[in-house]
């Protein structure tokens, strides 16, 4: 198997288990002050949202788009030559695949 083509397997295993966890979801919660529009804050309120659990959510997945863009930049090379590797010698399984 090619260098490049084992270093990207390994590093899609070790990755994968990263991505499971963003961020240590044990740590305890911190207070923090931000600056919303009073309107906007009143209105979510009236109709019970909950801000904290909304803006960890938000953040959780700008975290997960930001990494998936870093993982994809740092792994394009291998990207690349996996790529390569299926159009020259083609899938593995390619035979017992049904569709």
């Amino acid at each position: 198997m090619d260098k490049r083509l084992c270093m990207l397997v390994m590093t899609l295993k070790a990755r994968s288990t990263q991505m499971q966890m963003l961020y240590d979801q044990a740590t305890p919660k911190k207070s923090t002050n931000h600056n919303i529009n009073r309107d906007l804050q009143e209105r979510a309120r009236n109709i019970n949202v909950d801000l904290s659990a909304r803006l960890e959510k938000a953040l959780e997945a700008k975290l997960a788009e930001s990494e998936a863009e870093q993982w994809q930049s740092e792994n394009s090379d291998a990207i690349k030559a996996y790529n390569n590797a299926i159009d020259e010698h083609g899938c593995f399984a390619e035979g017992y695949r049904t569709f």
